[in-house]
């Protein structure tokens, strides 16, 4: 997961027009990357301890029995629903097979 919150800090120039991360053109086999915004846009840091995004993606990770793609949905949605608009995750996947953070919990056995 990239996090772009703010214009690179390092930059010189006030006119510069370049704003948060260049896109990434590759993904190699087998990797999903999350970004905390739509490419060329800057994430908002949030009001509390956490960014609207961190929130939203650990509260969906938590869920059990998802898969990954799920996950990266609901956290998207969330933000999208939480900074009206103005913040939308972005993904870029080559996963082929079946991801999860969390199995399904299991069925406790009674006696």
């Amino acid at each position: 997961m990239i996090q772009i919150c703010r214009d690179n800090p390092l930059s010189r120039s006030f006119r510069s027009s370049s704003r948060g991360l260049s896109r990434i053109d590759e993904t190699p086999a087998g990797i999903l990357l999350a970004y905390f915004t739509a490419l060329g846009s800057i994430a908002a840091d949030g009001d509390g301890k956490n960014s609207p995004y961190t929130k939203a993606q650990v509260k969906a990770m938590n869920q059990p029995g998802r898969q990954v793609e799920i996950v990266f949905k609901e956290a998207a949605k969330s933000v999208k629903n939480e900074t009206k608009g103005q913040q939308i995750p972005w993904v870029s996947s080559s996963i082929t097979g079946d991801f999860y953070f969390r199995d399904k919990l299991a069925t406790p056995i009674k006696k």
